[in-house]
């Protein structure tokens, strides 16, 4: 029993993992493209 709940528990910790990155990369990349546009406001 305590195996198992500890491979539900790695499971939760890689998922949770796997959103927190893909959530700070869309951060960033909205970071990358505001400071794009100061820098360049001509192009927009």
């Amino acid at each position: 029993m305590l195996p198992k709940a500890l491979g539900v528990r790695k499971c939760d910790i890689s998922i949770s993992l796997s959103l927190s990155l893909r959530f700070s990369s869309l951060l960033l990349a909205k970071a990358t493209f505001s400071t794009r546009d100061l820098n360049s406001p001509s192009e927009a």
